[in-house]
C-alpha cells in the first residue's frame, strides 16, 4: 500500500498499484470495445471559437471549453487549440519524465522491465496484441501502456484538465484511448516524424 503523504509533501508513486491500474484499465478498454453503441455528437456552437494570431487555428481557455465549442472547432477547422489547459510546471515534469522513460527503455535488455515501471511492455490479452514497437522507437515515440508510471501520470492529468468530461459528452460514451496509439513522443529534429522540421519536445500524443 502507499506510504502516508505528509501535507506538501509529493506523493510517493506505487509501481505495483501503477501496473495494477493499467491492468484494469485493459481489461475495462477491452470489454467495452465489445459493445456497440449508438453515435450521439452535440450540436455545434453557432461559430468555432476565434483564430489564434500565431496558431491560425480556433483557441480558447479552459474556462471556454465546451463539448459544443470543441464540435464547432473540429467542424470547421478540425482542431481546438487550448491555451493553458495543463499547468505549466506539471507539463515540464511529465516531459523530464518522458525523457527518463527513454533513457530507461535504451538501458534494457529484450523483454527486461523497469522496476519502478518507467518501461514495462504491455501483454494485451489474447486475441489482441501489440506490433510495431520498433517501428515506434525509430519514430521517437514509446507507447504510454508500455510505461505503467507515465500512464498514470498522464491519465491523472486529464482528469485534472477536465478532459474526461468533455469528450464524454462530446462522443456521448466513456472516452478510451488505444493502447496500440497513445505514444509518448520525443521528436528531434533528425526524428522520422511528418511535419517536424526543428527544435525538440516532448509528448503525450493519443488517438482514440
Amino acid at each position: 500500500m502507499p506510504s502516508p503523504v505528509e501535507p506538501g509533501q509529493p506523493e510517493v508513486a506505487d509501481p505495483a498499484l501503477e501496473r495494477e491500474l493499467r491492468r484494469v484499465r485493459h481489461l475495462a478498454g477491452s470489454s467495452c470495445s465489445q459493445i456497440p453503441r449508438p453515435i450521439r455528437v452535440p450540436r455545434a456552437g453557432r461559430r468555432a471559437a476565434a483564430a489564434g494570431q500565431q496558431s491560425r487555428i480556433p483557441e480558447v481557455t479552459p474556462d471556454g471549453w465546451t463539448p459544443e465549442v470543441l464540435r464547432a472547432a473540429i467542424l470547421d477547422s478540425g482542431c481546438l487549440l487550448v491555451r493553458g489547459l495543463m499547468d505549466r510546471e506539471e507539463a515540464l515534469r511529465i516531459a523530464d519524465e518522458i525523457d527518463h522513460a527513454f533513457e530507461v527503455r535504451l538501458g534494457l535488455e529484450p523483454g527486461e522491465s523497469d522496476p519502478d515501471g518507467y518501461y514495462d511492455e504491455l501483454v494485451p490479452e489474447p486475441p489482441l496484441q501489440i506490433d510495431q514497437r520498433d517501428w515506434i522507437q525509430e519514430g521517437g515515440g514509446v507507447l504510454a501502456a508500455d510505461s505503467p508510471h507515465l500512464l498514470f501520470d498522464m491519465f491523472e492529468s486529464f482528469e485534472n484538465a477536465g478532459l474526461r468530461d468533455v469528450l464524454e459528452t462530446y462522443i456521448g460514451e466513456k472516452p478510451a484511448v488505444s493502447a496500440q496509439k497513445c505514444t509518448l513522443r520525443k521528436a528531434t529534429p533528425t526524428s522520422p516524424v511528418p511535419g517536424i522540421r526543428t527544435g525538440a519536445l516532448s509528448s503525450a500524443t493519443c488517438a482514440r
